[in-house]
């Protein structure tokens, strides 16, 4: 066969970076709900080391391992050749496996990409499919808003693959088991319990809170920040707008997790809490705008604003959070101990 196309499907997740959402993509496409594999943890940490450099957490276990206990596995390549990189990655598309491209921006604005500005920077797409007698190969780009398909010469592929203004042939491809993971009750009501436990039972070190404490602490120390420096107030907001990204896509996307698990726990009250934490990820979104809005001008009124929205953030995940407690299967639901052993939500809480 000269010509093969793979359907697969864009990117539904608005606040994803490029990466993830074309990992995002790739899952989608081997039938798996990307929130039960990779989002059942409602944590939040707020480290405030002694030098004054603030971070903020929402994940107690990284991406890839989260993939790892799923027994997915998400493996990266890289060759110097540009025709060995090809034919690897077609005979990957060959085999009904599409891959993750890191291409370079500047080259593909000629032929989509959107940006107009004309600058390096490394961007990842899917090579979907090929045709042989075309010279072409077919692109989606499920990142949002771009969201493109469609035949690009094999000759500009290697162009804006092959950039040295990037790591030059650079791919991702994944490989899933048989038969795939599937949620059980058991796992979802594990992953409940330790988000649970997270969120309102976890005890505060010297730099590190953890749960519904480190949202109020870090409400504390908005309002603190205005007997600072205005360029250390700045400062500060900026670190933290742009780490807000990360808790904005686990609270959209754990709401999205809980809606799926709903029926697996066998309580509607769970969905019920999905829905109420996809509303609370709006009020992160005014949280964060507002950080950005202080970091190019930190006065005292916008200080005071984050610190009265994110105690009422905190209130309203506390609310969720009750809620959540009381549904009746989450202290039951056992499956089997066989289950349990190969369960990917039974690690417990620890340092992120």
């Amino acid at each position: 066969m000269n010509r093969i196309v793979l359907n697969v499907p864009f990117g539904n997740c608005e606040y994803y970076p490029c990466g993830l959402t074309a990992v995002e993509a790739l899952l989608r496409f081997h039938g798996y709900c990307v929130p039960l594999v990779l989002h059942d943890e409602w944590v939040f940490q707020y480290v405030r080391p002694e030098d004054g450099d603030v971070r903020l957490s929402c994940r107690l276990v990284p991406f890839l391992e989260r993939l790892r206990r799923c027994s997915i596995r998400i493996a990266s390549h890289r060759d110097p050749d540009g025709e060995a990189a090809w034919g690897h990655a077609r005979a990957r598309i060959a085999q009904g496996h599409p891959v993750v491209a890191l291409a370079d921006t500047y080259h593909l604005e000629p032929h989509y990409f959107p940006s107009h500005r004309r600058h390096h920077s490394g961007h990842y797409i899917i090579l979907a499919g090929y045709d042989d007698a075309a010279g072409t190969v077919h692109v989606v780009d499920p990142a949002w808003p771009v969201q493109f398909r469609g035949d690009i010469p094999l000759s500009a592929i290697k162009e804006v693959w092959g950039s040295e203004a990037i790591p030059q042939y650079t791919w991702l491809d994944c490989h899933c088991p048989e038969p795939r993971w599937r949620l059980t009750r058991r796992q979802a009501v594990a992953a409940i319990q330790r988000n649970l436990e997270a969120m309102r039972f976890q005890t505060s070190t010297a730099d590190a809170t953890v749960g519904l404490e480190g949202l109020r602490r870090l409400a504390r120390d908005f309002a603190s920040w205005k007997e600072l420096k205005v360029d250390q107030a700045r400062t500060r907001l900026k670190e933290i707008y742009y780490q807000l990204r990360y808790v904005v896509i686990e609270r959209d996307r754990h709401g999205k997790y809980l809606g799926a698990a709903a029926g697996v726990v066998g309580d509607s009250q769970v969905m019920q809490v999905g829905d109420q934490l996809r509303g609370i990820t709006q009020k992160w979104l005014v949280l964060r705008n507002l950080c950005l809005k202080g970091h190019l001008k930190a006065t005292e009124s916008v200080l005071e604003r984050l610190h009265d929205r994110l105690l009422e953030i905190a209130a309203l995940e506390e609310d969720a959070l009750a809620v959540l407690e009381s549904c009746r299967y989450i202290s039951g639901g056992a499956d089997s101990e066989e289950d349990l052993e190969r369960c990917p939500c039974r690690a417990a809480p620890g340092p992120v």
